[in-house]
């Protein structure tokens, strides 16, 4: 999908990854359960949620979730300071 081909969405108020979620798992759970601490997880999990998509509408979560995966690979795909300094096996 590229920005021309986007649908036209009508305005929203901006929301996080974890205002949505949180909103999401909150509305939809009726047990407590622990949010996940990985993005990876995260990003699996409320891909699976009708909740957040309901909540987004189906245009707006399909956008939504391509931006937040786009903008974890490339956070993955950078390495800290400190990882230079302390290399580790990722596993």
């Amino acid at each position: 999908m590229t920005w021309s081909t986007l649908p036209k969405i009508a305005p929203v108020t901006v929301l996080s990854t974890a205002s949505v979620v949180t909103a999401a798992w909150c509305s939809s759970s009726k047990t407590a359960e622990a949010l996940p601490h990985a993005l990876e997880a995260t990003l699996d999990r409320s891909r699976a949620c009708k909740s957040v998509r309901n909540l987004l509408g189906e245009d707006l979560f399909e956008i939504f979730y391509e931006v937040k995966d786009y903008e974890l690979f490339n956070y993955q795909s950078v390495l800290s300071s400190w990882e230079c300094e302390h290399p580790l096996l990722r596993v």
